[in-house]
């Protein structure tokens, strides 16, 4: 899978969780699962979607380009065009 497809189901399952598919309100993991799976997204490797899976996305602070230790000097922290704005991470954090 490339980064811009990883990237936007990184925001797909963001966009899940904080507003639903549409058709439902805001999705816990167990559901956003099972939507990406039923939508035929795969994982970064080829399998199918789990709980611990998605559970990760949500809570990896990297998607919202936020690195830390040996990655980045003193620190330091910056926006990647490939992740979810800030406000993303933390409305999912509190639901």
């Amino acid at each position: 899978m490339s980064a811009p497809v990883q990237a936007e189901t990184v925001r797909l399952i963001f966009g899940l969780a904080r507003e639903g598919s549409g058709s439902s309100g805001p999705m816990g993991v167990k559901f956003i699962a099972t939507h990406l799976d039923a939508s035929g997204i795969r994982t970064r490797d080829g399998g199918r979607w789990g709980v611990d899976a998605v559970h990760k996305v949500l809570t990896r602070t990297t998607h919202i380009g936020r690195l830390s230790g040996s990655h980045r000097p003193h620190g330091k922290t910056r926006q990647s065009d490939r992740g979810v704005h800030r406000a993303a991470f933390v409305a999912a954090q509190a639901s």
